[in-house]
């Protein structure tokens, strides 16, 4: 099963972005993501046999504390990666205080091998631009009202692939 551990965006800010706005200035070259899967990821595990859930769930709570306080800062809507041919729409920002993940990760790494990635921007994927598709980088995105996100909980979350797109099931979940 894909599993990865994120935090799904709240419903009242996702209602601030103009999907509708976005998919008229790409039409037909984007695949939204569905709103009900808006998330942050915090960290991709991949693929990881059902035996390892239980074991993964563990090293979480142990590290769950990292997590606590956190405040995601909205930048804008901006085209992903920034540096070279955008594949994404994101939501970017700022985490108001710093993350260290490694400690977690390392502990994760005894169970699976994560997607790590060693200077982790905060993103909320959007939409997905769909492939063998030149995006021009001078389209203007629309405006989207700052706001902060307090983040009151961390999930881990398998994804189900389907033709219609992932299906994000809940694993577990701690309030922080």
């Amino acid at each position: 099963m894909r599993l990865f551990i994120g935090s799904f965006l709240d419903k009242e800010l996702v209602q601030k972005v103009s999907f509708e706005d976005i998919e008229k200035l790409f039409e037909g070259n984007l695949k939204p993501v569905k709103k009900e899967n808006i998330h942050m990821t915090w960290l991709f595990l991949g693929e990881v046999g059902a035996i390892h859930e239980l074991p993964l769930q563990e090293t979480i709570e142990k590290h769950i504390d990292v997590f606590k306080g956190l405040t995601f800062e909205l930048k804008c809507l901006e085209f992903w990666p920034p540096k070279r041919q955008p594949r994404l729409i994101v939501l970017s920002g700022s985490l108001i205080k710093q993350i260290i993940l490694a400690p977690m990760i390392q502990d994760i790494k005894l169970i699976c091998k994560p997607d790590e990635k060693e200077n982790f921007l905060p993103h909320i994927t959007i939409a997905r631009f769909k492939k063998d598709k030149t995006v021009d980088k001078k389209i203007k995105l629309p405006q989207i009202e700052k706001f902060n996100w307090q983040i009151k909980e961390i999930s881990l979350i398998k994804s189900v692939l389907s033709s219609e797109g992932p299906n994000y099931i809940k694993c577990k979940t701690w309030i922080v």
